[in-house]
């Protein structure tokens, strides 16, 4: 199991995810996790390799929603695992935040695996909640911060995510990890290095510390406390025989 923790993996929810694919495979029952770290979901193929029987979906409420279920069963059930919390407040005096909306709910003793993606728009906020604490959330979460908030239950979203991006035309010299980082986030090729072997820069959701690592186009790159990147595009070679490549910063 320590292989999974290298890789920046709770090692708990790899139990239970193994947990559920041994019962689905030995029963005909249908099995639901709670939340997934995006980490834990990448290697859920991996974990399945030896369960070619069994099928599996990974449900969020939305397509590109960050945490999701796997539901999984020789056969499975399609039903909604889930809840989505509708909250309304005044927006005229009180600003929300995703911290300040999750601290309240996990202030109630719910854990945060119970929690899905949090989207928030001007007076309204909703929340991808597991089934089971659904009922519990709409009868006592009363406040956020100081806000007073009026709970509902439905089906599905209403709020579209949006993510801010800027796109960043750049030249690099390989299309190895340390360079494009170093291009990306403008810092030096040893600072990106030297982030790299600290374990701070993740690869599509997994700690990566191979400096050597050849980027692919859509590969999702992140480093602790300076946000996300993904390279759209290597668009070709320049005459002197460097990479043109596009870069999307999420801002």
């Amino acid at each position: 199991m320590h292989q999974y923790s290298k890789l920046g993996i709770d090692e708990d929810e790899i139990k239970k995810i193994k947990n559920n694919l041994f019962l689905a495979n030995k029963t005909s029952k249908t099995y639901v996790s709670d939340f997934l770290s995006p980490a834990s979901q990448a290697i859920i193929p991996e974990l399945l390799s030896e369960y070619r029987e069994l099928q599996y979906e990974l449900v969020g409420g939305y397509d590109e929603a960050e945490y999701q279920m796997l539901v999984v069963g020789r056969y499975l059930e399609k039903e909604f695992p889930f809840k989505v919390l509708s909250i309304k407040y005044n927006e005229k005096y009180n600003h929300m935040t995703h911290r300040d909306v999750l601290g309240s709910i996990l202030s109630l003793g719910i854990k945060r695996n119970k929690i899905g993606d949090i989207l928030l728009s001007e007076g309204l906020i909703e929340v991808i909640v597991s089934t089971d604490i659904a009922e519990y959330l709409l009868f006592h979460l009363e406040k956020i911060k100081r806000a007073k908030v009026r709970v509902s239950l439905h089906d599905c979203l209403s709020i579209e995510k949006k993510e801010e991006v800027k796109e960043l035309y750049l030249t690099v010299s390989s299309l190895r990890l340390d360079a494009v980082i170093a291009s990306s986030y403008n810092i030096s090729r040893k600072k990106a290095k030297d982030d790299i072997l600290s374990g701070l820069v993740k690869v599509n959701h997994l700690i990566n510390t191979n400096a050597n690592y050849m980027v692919k186009e859509n590969d999702l790159i992140s480093i602790r406390k300076k946000g996300r990147i993904r390279l759209h595009n290597i668009v070709g070679l320049s005459k002197k025989n460097k990479y043109k490549i596009e870069v999307y910063k999420y801002l």
